[in-house]
């Protein structure tokens, strides 16, 4: 579970309730055929925010901690550069922090995430399939950046290919040359992406490249901004539950 940016794991928790119980709810369903306890791991982004990082506009509640001496906000990655396409600074680390939580704690049947973590759960699940090294290996002679080696144990990568992602007001570096190996050949992982009808800040043009980066990508719009979409916004949808049945 990957917050989005500004906010912390706690914080996430507490908005993917409603999420988190549908994925019950699902797996309830799969349980004849297999007997699984659900298990939710809230990673936190390892960059804190000062007060003065903060943006002057919400980003589904990141803009109440303003009030606070020392923010409980974290960022995955700092953008870099003058013009587009930004570099993701610290990005490095922060895979290492999610490769540790694997080895620790996985292995894992799903990545899902809100907004920046969305995009960072994109990447990760990209990471974990199979043959996705040998295209890092050779983008990497072109100018790419290395596939991470905190996601190799000896001669294997550390955790089968995941089963599914959830991305939340998504978007994707598509555009960034050192990036390319993330989204070519494309991203195979069962994805669906929930987008808000109302969301100012991660516009479609941005989603849709997320969109584009994945085979066969399910779509579900509700009518909220950019926020973890809540009972009230897929109340009259069976597209979520229809998907965890699926791909779980």
């Amino acid at each position: 579970m990957l917050h989005g940016f500004a906010q912390s794991g706690p914080m996430f928790e507490q908005k993917t309730a409603f999420i988190r119980d549908e994925i019950c709810r699902a797996l309830s369903v799969v349980s004849i055929r297999e007997a699984r306890d659900p298990r939710f791991t809230f990673v936190e982004a390892p960059f804190a925010l000062t007060r003065d990082a903060l943006p002057s506009f919400d980003l589904d509640g990141a803009k109440q901690q303003c009030g606070y001496e020392t923010p409980d906000a974290y960022t995955w990655w700092h953008l870099t550069g003058k013009t587009p396409p930004f570099l993701y600074n610290g990005l490095d680390v922060s895979l290492s922090s999610i490769a540790n939580t694997i080895l620790k704690q996985g292995p894992f049947d799903g990545i899902i995430g809100f907004s920046q973590g969305a995009a960072f759960a994109a990447m990760v699940a990209s990471l974990l399939e199979h043959g996705r090294k040998d295209s890092f290996d050779k983008a990497e002679t072109l100018g790419g950046m290395p596939y991470p080696s905190a996601f190799v144990t000896g001669t294997s990568v550390i955790q089968p290919p995941l089963k599914f992602v959830v991305a939340m007001s998504g978007f994707a570096g598509t555009g960034v040359p050192p990036y390319q190996a993330f989204y070519h050949p494309k991203i195979a992982t069962p994805s669906l992406h929930l987008l808000g009808a109302s969301d100012n800040f991660i516009k479609s043009a941005m989603s849709q490249k997320l969109l584009d980066a994945f085979v066969e990508p399910k779509v579900l719009v509700h009518q909220g901004g950019h926020v973890v979409p809540q009972a009230e916004h897929l109340e009259e949808s069976v597209e979520l539950s229809h998907f965890l049945k699926f791909v779980l």
